[in-house]
């Protein structure tokens, strides 16, 4: 039987009593109602008999808890991590959130944020190519550019860090060309994209990413089936690949370079999880590659839906719990109520099904040997 909202609110609010969990439960079905941030819109999807405005305050109210969001994201998180396996896949992805028509937010009490500096958000998200499922773990926000409140590369670590003591350490994280080099000094097993221009070690001799790919021996390939969802048109295109054994600098863990190119697409990605470079294993990095994208690009597009630069609070702390509680909706769609996101991997080492257009011919079914029709004896 799927789990009720209020029920999901009382497991994230249990220690902050039955009006958080009351409000918790409102905010949930008011984000879900309008797939919005607006508090207003919210407001009028919860459609109480009351006026708007009211119930708007309430809200506002309420979102200036101070330990709501952390509250609520460590509970989220516990939850999420029954779905981690060794083998899950752990996609990291950030990007920059500004508030719509505003000029400065408080972030602290005597300090404001200037809308050119916005704010970063760093998501972490399980999926599991196989059901096309994707499952929320972590989300954060903090200010950009703020003096004394760190830095990216502390948020990233703090993220990763957490998420790892909740999992025991499972999971396989794919991160960006931001956090390529810091989940390699990790203790994790990684892939990331990594930049042309960062130096890496290979052979004793410091060299780039971007002269390693040029001259890697790169012995295998596939054949790789590109879905154009605009285009509606499915590509055939041929991926050359090859690894080798690198390190970052001042780091002695041993890492290995991917490096793939095709017509369509050529880059290199840093791998951290022991993997020899046998054909088998190195193919299978190159389609984890290609699922961890095509997971990001999912979810990316699911969570525009809920209109994210809608939102108009006066505090930093109200942003964050209003991001939190986000969160836990997205949480309750895709692993209560499973429903909301389904996708399909973009990009197969074997055509995809269906009846559209393609740049190649389908090889016609080959009929089993046992079904051929022998020829009777000649007669002249």
């Amino acid at each position: 039987m799927k789990e009720s909202i209020p029920d999901f609110a009382g497991s994230l609010t249990g220690e902050l009593g039955k009006v958080k969990r009351k409000f918790v439960v409102d905010a949930i079905t008011g984000i879900r109602g309008s797939r919005s941030l607006n508090l207003k819109r919210m407001a009028k999807a919860l459609s109480e008999d009351v006026q708007i405005h009211a119930t708007e305050k309430r809200l506002s109210r309420h979102l200036g808890h101070p330990d709501l969001a952390a509250t609520i994201g460590r509970h989220v998180l516990a939850r999420a991590a029954r779905f981690i396996g060794q083998h899950t896949l752990l996609v990291i992805q950030t990007y920059d959130l500004t508030k719509r028509y505003a000029t400065r937010m408080r972030i602290r009490e005597g300090g404001v944020l200037g809308v050119s500096d916005g704010y970063r958000v760093l998501d972490i998200v399980a999926t599991d190519m196989w059901i096309g499922r994707c499952v929320p773990v972590y989300s954060r926000i903090w200010p950009r550019h703020v003096p004394d409140d760190g830095n990216d590369a502390l948020e990233y670590l703090t993220a990763v860090r957490a998420v790892a003591a909740a999992t025991g350490g499972k999971g396989m994280y794919f991160g960006d060309e931001r956090t390529a080099c810091l989940l390699a000094r990790e203790n994790l097993t990684s892939m990331s994209p990594i930049a042309d221009d960062v130096d890496v070690e290979y052979r004793k001799q410091t060299r780039s990413v971007l002269a390693l790919r040029r001259n890697c021996r790169r012995p295998f390939g596939a054949s790789a089936f590109r879905y154009d969802r605009q285009e509606d048109l499915e590509e055939h295109h041929f991926l050359d690949y090859g690894a080798l054994r690198v390190r970052l600098p001042n780091l002695s863990r041993r890492l290995s370079l991917l490096a793939v190119e095709s017509e369509w697409f050529g880059g290199g990605f840093l791998v951290a999880n022991g993997m020899r470079h046998r054909r088998e294993e190195i193919y299978n990095s190159v389609y984890t590659w290609f699922e961890g994208l095509e997971a990001a690009r999912a979810f990316r597009d699911y969570k525009a839906q809920f209109d994210l630069g809608s939102f108009r609070v006066l505090t930093y702390e109200r942003l964050q719990s209003l991001m939190a509680i986000l969160h836990a909706a997205i949480y309750y769609e895709l692993a209560v109520a499973r429903e909301g996101l389904s996708f399909e991997p973009g990009v197969r080492f074997r055509p995809h099904a269906g009846d559209h257009p393609r740049n190649y011919l389908i090889p016609k079914e080959r009929v089993p040997r046992s079904q051929l029709v022998r020829p009777g004896p000649w007669r002249y």
